[in-house]
């Protein structure tokens, strides 16, 4: 299928490539389907493209390259949404924010993007109850990253384990950052 893109031009999609949310984006609901699309092989951003509107393009980022020790947060039914299976490879991506001065780049942590690989299904998953904000700054998570690496480095050489195990390379095969939350019972009012 071909799509006009303000930013992209012309892109041929193909009907496996297509990303649908079938709730759409926080504050974006009336948008379902997207293309991700990778503009520069060595840049770590990428773009989603809203193949319902031209004008509509998000930039994201895998959360590992900002935060090795990343983790979604998630229940069963969560998962569920997007048909996730056991042998399913899931993409995980925070959206990015790009104001007029790019130090200032922020990423939405606190509510990643999940989407199969197997179906293309994909939602917007919040994370409301845990450590992550919507803005954190992309320069002082660089800069996290950098320091924890760093002691990884120097526990090594000094043949101690360091506290906080270095990542493997970031991946978009994100199923190693899903961390299972017990569903909670419902309670009884009255």
């Amino acid at each position: 299928m071909k799509v006009e893109s303000t930013r992209f031009g012309t892109l041929e999609v193909s009907e496996e490539a297509i990303i649908r949310f079938e709730q759409g984006l926080l504050g974006f609901e009336g948008y379902r389907q997207y293309a991700l699309i990778r503009h520069d092989p060595a840049s770590p951003f990428s773009f989603l493209q809203s193949l319902d509107d031209p004008d509509l393009t998000f930039v994201v980022v895998d959360p590992l390259w900002l935060r090795p020790d990343y983790k979604v947060r998630v229940r069963e039914a969560d998962l569920a949404k997007i048909d996730l299976q056991p042998d399913d490879d899931l993409a995980v991506f925070a959206i990015v924010t790009v104001p007029k001065d790019p130090q200032e780049m922020t990423a939405n942590l606190m509510a990643p993007l999940l989407i199969n690989g197997r179906t293309r299904q994909a939602v917007q998953h919040v994370q409301s109850d845990g450590p992550y904000q919507i803005r954190h700054r992309i320069r002082d998570e660089l800069a996290r990253r950098e320091r924890l690496q760093q002691a990884a480095r120097e526990a090594a050489e000094a043949g101690a384990q360091p506290e906080q195990e270095e990542a493997p390379a970031p991946s978009p095969v994100g199923r190693n950052l899903l961390e299972l939350q017990q569903e909670e019972p419902l309670q009884q009012v009255g």
